[in-house]
């Protein structure tokens, strides 16, 4: 593989941050690779944003290498200038080994990276160097890396999207985030369009949270019930004070079923011959609240539904024949009045 250029050589080593950790690509949040990556490959039949969609790919594994050096360097540093005494059962000498051991892990990962880079310098340099985007988070977009607004520690991100596009193109895009001294034709009053990549995952999860909680509005609506008119459905307030909402579909079935039950028991002791003229006259009045609950909870579920008031009360009665205790309180019940309604004792 030929040689990079001096100025070339200049160029990739600024990049790197004149191999400080992390380099210029260092804020960049990448895992080191599991295997070598092969120090030459053909570019030649690659797009330039597929070049540098690897570049960026490369620089990531490589600063996150120089990092694991950078760590191992200083662990090797503690060891030299610690004393004999053992620690964690091991001696200074093989301490020292194990700590020569990461450094060496390391190096062995940062030079085929190093060589790959500088394979894909050499295609940029062989097809004129195409347009590049370097954006400079919470910063703007540069043309390369060596624009005179920036420093040695001026942390740069590639764009791959823009590799190859014309300056035209860039500045369309990139708005007021552009660098006028990269790119003088750009505009200082028109807002970006450029994202990157933490924007653009930020704006995602914040999309994915609004889709969720949107998801689960629908959902609780479909579940939710009403009275006919949109109010709150309540049950029990000619009993309390504080009478029960009813907030949903189910609810109201299970209610419906328990307010009937609740008739039928009571109009069973009132018909009782050992029953009291006033208990009598009592349960008389507790039907009639429970029915009226019974009432306004079918009449709910029926417009909930879709459906009749009667039919609703006909489907549940499937239901409360499995109920062998209501059966027999309501068998002399079916066909009449249902106490506080205008609907009939299904056949149980």
């Amino acid at each position: 593989m030929s040689q990079l250029s001096s100025d070339a050589r200049a160029r990739r080593e600024r990049a790197r941050g004149n191999g400080t950790v992390g380099g210029q690509f260092g804020h960049q949040q990448h895992s080191v690779p599991a295997g070598e990556l092969e120090a030459t490959s053909s570019y030649e039949g690659m797009t330039p944003f597929d070049v540098d969609t690897e570049l960026n790919e490369v620089l990531g594994g490589l600063s996150a290498a120089e990092q694991m050096k950078a760590v191992a360097l200083r662990q090797l540093t503690v060891v030299q200038q610690s004393d004999e005494r053992l620690r964690y059962g091991m001696t200074r000498a093989q301490r020292l080994e194990e700590a020569q051991a990461k450094v060496e892990e390391a190096r062995a990962l940062i030079e085929p990276l190093r060589a790959q880079m500088d394979s894909i310098d050499e295609e940029h340099a062989r097809r004129g160097r195409w347009p590049r985007a370097f954006v400079v988070p919470q910063g703007h977009v540069h043309s390369s890396l060596g624009c005179t607004t920036c420093y040695p520690t001026t942390r740069f991100q590639l764009l791959p999207e823009y590799s190859g596009k014309t300056e035209d193109e860039l500045v369309e895009d990139a708005g007021d985030r552009a660098c006028t001294v990269c790119l003088p034709s750009a505009p200082v009053d028109r807002p970006t369009k450029m994202e990157l990549p933490e924007e653009r995952q930020a704006r995602e999860a914040r999309q994915a949270q609004t889709q969720e909680r949107d998801e689960k509005k629908l959902a609780a609506a479909a579940k939710a019930i009403t009275t006919p008119d949109g109010e709150p459905l309540k049950v029990g307030g000619w009993a309390s004070r504080w009478p029960t909402t009813i907030k949903t579909e189910r609810a109201a079935m299970t209610e419906a079923k328990s307010q009937l039950g609740s008739v039928g028991t009571v109009l069973y002791i009132a018909g009782k011959d050992d029953c009291s003229a006033e208990h009598r006259t009592k349960m008389l009045a507790h039907a009639e609240g429970h029915g009226a609950d019974f009432g306004r909870l079918v009449d709910a579920i029926a417009a909930k539904q879709g459906k009749a008031p009667d039919e609703v009360v006909a489907e549940f009665a499937g239901r409360w024949r499995k109920d062998k205790e209501f059966r027999e309180m309501t068998e002399d019940l079916a066909g009449q009045r249902i106490p506080g309604t205008d609907l009939t004792w299904p056949d149980a």
